[in-house]
């Protein structure tokens, strides 16, 4: 298997020309999000299900830049498209962020 993974490292940045960057930043959300469901795991908390979301978000989101890695500059474009939408994007990170540091905190 590892020589397999190594063999398609090798073919990919030879042969596929186009958005490695993208997927290279697809296949880091894939490898992140195993560790993250793993520390997950055994808990019996409700509030882990925070980190499971964002572990799933990471996976759906590696999937998608890995397939279709244009789907990066289409979101990069929405996103600076204006300041409001710019705003509300990293409000939401930010608040999302702050409820699982609560909620890691009080609860675990």
């Amino acid at each position: 298997m590892l020589i397999g993974i190594a063999a398609g490292a090798v073919l990919s940045w030879i042969y596929v020309e186009e958005f490695l960057a993208v997927r290279a930043l697809g296949m880091l959300l894939l490898l992140c999000a195993e560790p993250t469901l793993e520390s997950a795991m055994l808990r019996t908390e409700p509030s882990r299900l925070l980190l499971v979301i964002l572990a799933y978000g990471w996976i759906v989101g590696g999937l998608f830049f890995v397939g279709m890695p244009y789907l990066l500059r289409d979101a990069i474009k929405i996103l600076s498209s204006s300041h409001l939408i710019w705003r509300s994007a990293a409000l939401a990170g930010l608040v999302y962020g702050a409820v699982l540091l609560t909620a890691s905190l009080l609860w675990w």
